[in-house]
């Protein structure tokens, strides 16, 4: 009965953390994209851009979801960044991103995208997650304190079922932007 609660809460638009969340169609895939559009007045752009842009350092950032990341090499622009992520009732899994930082104006930008044509020995027990997309867009507002705005779409891989992912995904997005919201948050 929970899990119900939790899929009914996430469909379509809500907020949580200062975020207005919209839940995106499913894609072809059976990926159903999340974007997040925070005003954060305490979060000083600076910190959380400089958390953001550590692609080795989102175990410090989401140490609810990552176990442990790092950068394996670093090609042109954009880096690949191993990670080992863990969620409750599936088995952990690992992902290999290419990230990359950018800037739109004032605003800095990292995104990511599943790095699916390197190949790497998965750890016995964990499954290797086939997409994950996302970014952070981080960017200064006049009246102080941030705009920004989380995109994901995820797919775990393995025999997850799909309403356990969406429900999942909605209570994993609000203990993201509630660490992205106080590991930025101004001393």
């Amino acid at each position: 009965m929970v899990v119900w609660v939790a899929i009914v809460a996430i469909a379509g638009e809500r907020v949580a953390e200062g975020c207005q969340i919209v839940t995106q169609p499913t894609q072809a895939d059976g990926v159903t994209p999340m974007v997040a559009t925070c005003r954060w007045p305490e979060v000083d752009p600076a910190r959380l851009t400089a958390k953001v842009s550590d692609f080795a350092g989102y175990d410090t950032l989401l140490p609810h979801a990552i176990v442990a990341d790092r950068v394996v090499r670093v090609e042109g622009d954009r880096s690949l960044v191993w990670q080992h992520q863990t969620a409750p009732v599936i088995a952990d899994r690992e992902v290999l991103l290419w990230m990359r930082r950018s800037t739109e104006g004032a605003c800095t930008v990292v995104s990511w995208t599943a790095a699916t044509e390197v190949a790497w020995d998965v750890a016995e027990g964990r499954v290797r997650a086939p997409r994950n997309d996302g970014s952070w867009r981080v960017c200064a507002v006049p009246e102080g304190g941030v705009e920004a705005v989380h995109t994901i779409a995820y797919d775990p891989g393995g025999q997850v079922p799909g309403f356990v992912v969406r429900a999942a995904q909605g209570g994993g997005l609000d203990k993201v932007l509630a660490s992205a919201r106080a590991v930025g948050a101004k001393p």
